[in-house]
């Protein structure tokens, strides 16, 4: 049976904060607190995001469970006087689990998030995956672009903060930071 897609609920919350540990455990990020700890952080972005508007956190679903995740921070870039609304998409915590991989539910997942973000009419979407990652995103049309630059504030010789790894390119973290992952 192909997976269903839908928005994340409030009821999803819990196993999204499991789906977001592992996730970067797999990556090899050593916890620098609790899960208990990391779950309420979650749930209260979950919540914030939800309320405010600037989260939409999609899942797939296949044989009853969610299978896989993905979220866009909606960006309402300053205004324009050419454009009576504008925004762009930052497309982040992309994970299936390793049952349901490279069966293209992933691949699928990104289509309709892809599609979705079409139909609320934003400019684009971009995405700072891993090196492993970035095969999967060029086969859905993402390419390189050299519209952004970086600063870099912190070398990865520094501390890091509560909630942060020492395994996360300086890139990651200041994404994160800005993106308040």
């Amino acid at each position: 049976m192909p997976p269903t897609f839908r928005k994340a609920a409030p009821a999803d919350a819990l196993l999204l904060a499991r789906m977001r540990w592992d996730f970067r455990a797999e990556g090899g990020e050593v916890p620098v607190e609790t899960f208990d700890a990391f779950e309420r952080r979650f749930l209260a972005h979950f919540i914030t995001g939800v309320a405010d508007g600037t989260w939409t956190r999609w899942i797939a679903e296949a044989d009853g469970l969610i299978v896989s995740t993905m979220s866009v921070h909606k960006i309402a870039p300053v205004p324009r006087p050419c454009r009576l609304t504008d925004q762009w998409g930052y497309v982040t915590d992309c994970y299936t689990v390793p049952a349901y991989r490279n069966q293209g539910v992933g691949a699928a997942l990104l289509a309709h998030v892809i599609a979705w973000a079409r139909e609320q009419d934003f400019e684009e979407l971009i995405v700072s995956p891993a090196e492993r990652a970035k095969p999967f995103y060029e086969r859905a049309g993402f390419g390189v672009d050299d519209d952004f630059l970086l600063l870099r504030l912190r070398g990865d010789e520094e501390a890091v903060p509560v909630g942060g790894s020492t395994s996360k390119s300086v890139t990651e973290r200041v994404r994160d930071d800005i993106m308040g992952l």
